[in-house]
């Protein structure tokens, strides 16, 4: 039997004792460390995520923005058609009204001139219904990606 009271044992306890502390303390030290390595990993993919998504929404935004001007340029543009119609109308009228047997030859080219007008028209209509609905879905995208009650995040400058 072992006799604690002896103090070479009791010196051999000790060191045993020290030795299972130091081999706990390893293990921890160890399982901490493949912890924070973990923790690092996920906060640079958590980093990259949100760095991909704010470029995301840059570009779309910008796609907004384009897709916004050209709608409304094609807007104006078959607004212009329009009332290029309605003059090719009132002459085609007039001249109707003034020369009912003449000028046949002119009235046949304000005739095609006025139905290729027409036909750019539709053209122009189904462009900008098109460009109507591709920004409404973008705008609709924008704003479900980004919570309304969302902090606004920096967008990263291309100085640094």
């Amino acid at each position: 039997m072992t006799d604690f009271t002896d103090p070479s044992n009791l010196e051999e306890r000790q060191l045993a004792l020290l030795s299972q502390d130091q081999k706990r303390l390893r293990r921890q030290f160890n399982w901490l460390i493949g912890f924070l390595l973990g923790m690092l990993l996920l906060i640079g993919i958590l980093s990259a995520i949100a760095i991909r998504l704010a470029l995301e929404k840059e570009q779309l935004e910008e796609q907004v923005g384009t897709l916004t001007a050209d709608e409304q340029a094609e807007s104006e543009q078959a607004k212009t058609l329009n009332s290029q119609v309605s003059t090719l109308n009132q002459q085609v009228n007039t001249l109707r009204q003034q020369v009912p047997k003449g000028l046949p030859n002119q009235l046949k080219t304000n005739q095609a001139e006025l139905q290729q007008l027409q036909s750019r028209i539709s053209e122009l209509n189904t462009k900008v219904t098109n460009l109507e609905q591709i920004t409404d879905a973008l705008q609709t995208g924008l704003q479900n990606q980004i919570p309304p009650n969302a902090p606004a995040t920096p967008s990263p400058s291309p100085t640094q």
